[in-house]
Order: structure tokens, then sequence, then C-alpha cells
């Protein structure tokens, strides 16, 4: 086991089309007519790019359910059509909306361990409806859970204590408003070498990202298990998060314990890549919100 990172080059690229502009003085309104056809509106531009996403999204889903069924076609039409189904649809929404109100409650407002709990509690609901979370993103907010600390490693890694004082020092960040159902990236994690019949996947959405383990993998039926408890960036300058850097700093810092990856952590995620604190949000659904 090497005691250092890979580094990683963070390249982040963007397309961003050169728009020309001219002034064109015509009398014949039937010619205005013909140059308004040639130029696209930017509605339809919109629709361009949202069609992109959609299908790079569709991509991703569509590689989660190949890496959760397999070849297995009863199994994930059986899984499909539940999830498709109005009827069970509307009992899983009233259901989520039921957590939402339970996790909201005036009572534990500020109890971030009690707000944990109900998290934990709902865990089974939430891995089942994995896809219908997923395909309805817009539909839920984040909400802050606690910030992400590792526990004191086997090989003596630990946060800094000035780390943590900091944490204890920062304002709670803010809910997360989805605007979206697009997903950005899906990632097989380092971790997954060293874990046998397991596969653990990085799923990206703007600012967050989500920790995917697909449990039995060398069978036939391998086993989602979907966190409600995924990681966001409240303080990052951008979207560029690297899952490679995440993902070494989970492998070495909370699988291993090894103290370069807590100083990996907090120098490099934290400070260098200026990521900011990574804090636990967890899924609620809106209309909850909506009817309080």
């Amino acid at each position: 086991m090497k005691n250092k990172f890979i580094k990683f080059s963070l390249i982040a690229s963007s397309i961003t089309p050169a728009i020309a502009s001219c002034l064109i003085s015509c009398t014949n309104y039937g010619e205005r007519d013909k140059l308004k056809d040639l130029i696209p509106t930017d509605r339809n531009v919109i629709q361009q790019v949202g069609d992109k996403e959609q299908k790079h999204t569709n991509a991703i889903i569509d590689q989660l359910l190949n890496f959760v069924f397999k070849n297995n076609k009863a199994r994930l039409t059986t899984y499909l059509n539940q999830q498709n189904d109005s009827e069970y649809q509307k009992e899983i929404k009233a259901k989520f909306i039921a957590i939402a109100k339970e996790f909201n409650n005036e009572n534990i407002k500020n109890n971030f361990e009690a707000k944990e709990n109900i998290v934990n509690k709902y865990y089974n609901f939430y891995n089942q409806n994995w896809l219908f979370i997923l395909r309805n993103l817009k539909n839920f907010e984040g909400e802050f859970v606690k910030w992400v600390v590792f526990p004191n490693g086997s090989e003596g890694g630990k946060h800094s204590k000035e780390y943590l004082q900091h944490l204890k020092e920062i304002d709670t960040p803010n809910n997360i408003d989805f605007k979206n159902n697009y997903l950005k990236q899906l990632k097989e994690g380092d971790e997954s070498a060293e874990l046998a019949n397991k596969k653990v996947l990085y799923l990206k959405k703007d600012k967050a990202l989500f920790r995917l383990d697909i449990d039995r993998t060398l069978t036939e039926n391998p086993i989602m298990n979907f966190q409600n408890l995924f990681w966001y960036f409240p303080n990052a300058k951008n979207d560029n998060i690297s899952i490679p850097l995440v993902s070494d700093i989970v492998h070495f810092a909370y699988l291993h314990g090894f103290q370069i990856g807590f100083e990996h952590f907090e120098k490099d995620m934290v400070v260098k890549n200026k990521y900011g604190e990574p804090a636990y949000y967890t899924l609620i659904y809106k209309e909850a919100n909506n009817e309080a």
C-alpha cells in the first residue's frame, strides 16, 4: 500500500458558444421575417442543452440498473413496474411527506443527532426507492445533518484539533434546492479494489456526491445500498468536485486510517482545491414544506 496519493490535475472544461451580433438595417419587412427564421431562439438553445443533459442522466441511471440487475430481466421488470406504477408513487410520496414532517419537527429543529436517527430509521425505505428518488431529485431538497468527520484511524490518523474547532465555529449551511433532475457523473471509487464482492460508486450532481454501495456483485442478484446521507460542499467555489480525489481520501483516511489521508482531507480538499468543508446532507421531500 502506497503511503502517498497520486496527485490529480483537476481539469475543468466548459464549452461556451460564441455568439456574434450584428446590426442590420432592413426596410423590407419580408426580409426581416426571413432573418428571424435563421436566428435560433433562447428557448430552442435551452431545449437542446436540456435534451443532451437528460440523455446523459438516462445513461447514468441505465448503468446503475445494469449494475444491480445484470441480465436478470424478470427481476428488473418487476422493479421497474413497481417504481413506475402511479398508485405506488402516490403511496411513497405520502410516505416521503410524512418523513419530511418528522424531520422538520420544531422540537428537534437544532437537534442534529435526532435528525440523523430519523435518516437511519428510514434507510430501507429510501434504499428501496432509489430509482424514484434519482428520477425526481428536483422534488427533494438537501438538508444539513452534520459535518463530515472521520473517526480516528487504526493507523494513528486523525483530524487536527484546529479543523475540529473550526467546524464548531462556522455557521450551519443552507439547504440545497435542486433545480432539475440532471446527473453529472458516475464513477467507481478506488475502494472497490479492496472490497470483496462489492462495488463502490460515486454519483455527482452539482456540488453533491452520493456514495452508492452495491453488494454481492459476484452473484446474479446484487443489492443496491443507497445511503440517504450524501456529501455536499456548500462553500465550494464551483461544482468541479473531483471524484478520484474524494475517493482517495475516503480510501486512505476512512478505510485505512492513515494520517496522510486526513491531511489531504483538510489541506488539499478543503483548502488547496477550494472545495470547503464537506457536510452530510439528507434528501427531504419538498411538498411537506409547501404544506406547512
